[in-house]
């Protein structure tokens, strides 16, 4: 088996250069094509599943991608980043 890794694509704060801890920041348009992308280049690896954080930013990512590859996609809250309390 192997795993694969990768990060949620871009939203606002990131742009900003913001913490995003806990804090619930969707993706932005370019986030989303930037799924897109990661999509089109997993295709080419053979996944059989996709597990994202609960974060909207995290798990728009995952739903992108496993939807373009015609795969399941589960959440888990424990993949959520660290809280970063008032760096937030």
């Amino acid at each position: 088996m192997l795993l694969f890794l990768t990060r949620h694509c871009q939203t606002d704060w990131n742009v900003m250069g913001r913490l995003q801890g806990h804090i619930d920041i969707p993706l932005n348009q370019t986030g989303r094509e930037q799924a897109k992308i990661l999509a089109e280049k997993a295709s080419l690896l053979g996944f059989s599943s996709v597990i994202s954080s609960d974060l909207k930013r995290a798990a728009e990512t995952a739903l992108i991608v496993s939807s373009y590859l015609g795969i399941p996609m589960k959440q888990d809250h424990r993949l959520r980043e660290l809280t970063l309390g008032n760096l937030e």
